[in-house]
């Protein structure tokens, strides 16, 4: 299993919709332009295809970072849930 973190430069409503539907129960929202998602399958190059990050007018303005497992850090519960829950289940 790898966890992306997924940063916006601005919400970003499409790339928001996208992985809402990409990843449906394997997402959770850091905050109004950062979220989380884990996926067994796939690369930092085509998880921002997926969500719309690119260059262009209607696309989103972002980086995505592959997480190690081994990440320390403090941020709202609900997400450090979401992490143990995710790590747990697999």
């Amino acid at each position: 299993m790898s966890i992306y973190l997924i940063a916006l430069v601005e919400q970003h409503d499409q790339a928001i919709e996208n992985l809402k539907k990409i990843w449906p129960d394997r997402y959770c929202k850091v905050s109004d332009t950062m979220y989380m998602i884990t996926t067994k399958t796939t690369t930092t190059d085509n998880v921002a295809e997926q969500v719309g990050i690119d260059i262009g007018d209607e696309k989103a303005s972002g980086f995505v970072i592959e997480l190690p497992q081994n990440t320390h850090g403090v941020i709202d519960s609900t997400a450090v849930q979401w992490y143990n829950d995710i790590r747990d289940s697999e």
